[in-house]
């Protein structure tokens, strides 16, 4: 098999974690491979970090060790005293996970890992254990040159299939991404939930369904067009709505038990600058009415 369908197979995630400790998983996906579900597969690894663009760091290594049998070969390892990618501190690590069949090295797979703590709760969001408000701009683009700009404003970017150039560059200098796609293609998934940068996939509000077993520490959101009643599918994490200049909310904001991302796009696009500035604006304007998981421009 060619290394880069290997890499396709292979996912990094967090489960278990605190301030002293991160449980880390691989996991090889060999559904649909000659010998699905076969004991002669192993994994084995070690991930080894943190570094960071911004703080001198004293890497180390932990192992990952072979989980025994199940439905699809994985690996585990404890990260002591875990380093968590944050979008002002995006610490990273560098995986190498041994693929094995019969006692035979078949592929190796090395990656760019991070341990994000952004999740939905309840109604809001978390980073860690501190509550967090979205700040974001849409753009239609965006280069690898103009991130520096977005860190420092400590601006998310709402943005269609950013390809792994950017992706990478983002988890390296912490850009947060929230990625868009017209429909839930398994292979697109995959390749965007293995950056540490992309911290949610958005995907339209009439996807029926997601696939499961994928998108692990991902969060899921589910856009509403403007003027769309808010009306979440079990699958999505975050509801998305959008509001025109008079920040009139849709019906079924305001009573969407997941976190509410109000999105009121600005002609013409913003600076990096600009657009914290607007999410302030929005975030009074839509005052009286609440107060929301995130404000994007």
């Amino acid at each position: 098999m060619d290394p880069a369908d290997w890499s396709e197979r292979v996912e990094l995630f967090f489960g278990a974690s605190s301030e002293s400790m991160c449980r880390v998983y691989a996991r090889l996906d060999t559904s649909d491979t000659d010998g699905a579900g076969d004991a002669a597969w192993k994994l084995t690894g070690s991930l080894t970090g943190p570094t960071c663009e911004y703080a001198a760091t004293l890497p180390a290594t932990c192992s990952l060790v072979d989980a025994g049998p199940g439905p699809m070969p994985l690996a585990k390892g404890l990260v002591p005293d875990p380093c968590y990618w944050t979008p002002s501190m995006p610490h990273l690590y560098q995986a190498t996970v041994e693929i094995q069949r019969s006692g035979q090295t078949v592929g190796v797979v090395e990656r760019t890992f991070g341990m994000r703590p952004l999740a939905a709760s309840g109604r809001g969001l978390r980073f860690g254990s501190k509550s967090w408000v979205v700040r974001g701009a849409r753009r239609e683009t965006l280069t690898v040159d103009e991130l520096s700009e977005w860190h420092a404003a400590e601006v998310a970017v709402l943005i269609s299939a950013p390809d792994d150039a950017l992706c990478e560059a983002a988890s390296r200098q912490g850009v947060l991404l929230l990625a868009e796609l017209t429909a839930p293609d398994r292979r697109e998934i995959r390749r965007l939930v293995r950056w540490p940068a992309v911290g949610a996939l958005v995907l339209p509000s009439e996807t029926s369904s997601v696939p499961g077993g994928l998108g692990h520490n991902v969060i899921l959101g589910q856009r509403f067009a403007f003027g769309a009643t808010v009306h979440t599918a079990p699958w999505a994490d975050v509801a998305l709505c959008e509001v025109d200049s008079h920040a009139e909310l849709p019906p079924g904001a305001l009573d969407c038990d997941r976190p509410v991302l109000v999105i009121r796009p600005e002609e013409p696009a913003p600076s990096a600058a600009g657009a914290r500035s607007a999410c302030d604006r929005l975030q009074r304007d839509l005052a009286p009415r609440g107060q929301f998981a995130g404000y994007i421009v």
